[in-house]
């Protein structure tokens, strides 16, 4: 993902919000209608600014985790919580 101007807030890095939709957008709306999303658990742990290249990677042992990287620089690390899903006999 390449941060534009519209990703920025008024501190001139990149808006928290974005990084959750940068994220949403590794999926198809089928896979976020499945995977039961109910929130995502992010540390913030450096900025990016507009014209960085950011890569997303996901865990391969856990694909609840992603982390956002700048480069070699990490810049978010995330957990994405889902709903149980219920049983039929729930």
């Amino acid at each position: 993902v390449v941060i534009k101007s519209s990703n920025i807030d008024y501190c001139n890095h990149t808006n928290n919000i974005e990084y959750i939709r940068f994220l949403t957008n590794v999926f198809s709306v089928d896979e976020l209608i499945r995977n039961d999303i109910k929130s995502f658990e992010i540390d913030y742990i450096n900025q990016s600014r507009e014209s960085d290249n950011l890569n997303i990677y996901q865990d391969k042992l856990d694909n609840t985790k992603f982390i956002i990287k700048n480069g070699d620089l990490t810049v978010i690390k995330c957990k994405i919580q889902k709903e149980k899903r219920r049983t039929k006999n729930e």
